[in-house]
């Protein structure tokens, strides 16, 4: 199903896709694992460990040819997230494992005001 999305929900998916990426560039770099972030997408030059993304997109649109250039693929189980699912990267090799939705629930108060204090 295709909807349209609006402006603060894709600026929540931008934030959460970004989030998402730092966790796997951190799980990457506990195994010795260098990455960088592109204007597009995080991606690591050399594989990463089994199971871990080598490749996140931060942005819908991403361009499937530039991402794939910037990891191996010459290893077997390479791994890209497409948060936005419009990579299109099965000429590359690549299958769909699976399709999932974000979701979040919005605050109800602000930020500030769920703090506690600390003694």
């Amino acid at each position: 199903m295709i909807r349209t999305v609006t402006i603060p929900e894709h600026r929540l998916a931008r934030t959460a896709a970004r989030d998402n990426a730092a966790r796997c560039a951190a799980k990457s770099r506990s195994h010795g694992m260098a990455g960088e972030f592109g204007l597009q997408a995080r991606a690591a030059s050399a594989r990463t460990p089994l199971r871990h993304h080598d490749a996140v997109t931060l942005v819908p649109g991403a361009g499937h040819a530039a991402l794939v250039a910037r990891i191996d693929t010459t290893v077997p189980a390479a791994c890209a997230e497409d948060g936005f699912a419009d990579l299109g990267l099965t000429a590359a090799g690549f299958q769909v494992l699976f399709e999932a939705q974000g979701i979040h629930r919005p605050a109800s108060v602000s930020a500030d005001a769920g703090r506690l204090a600390r003694d």
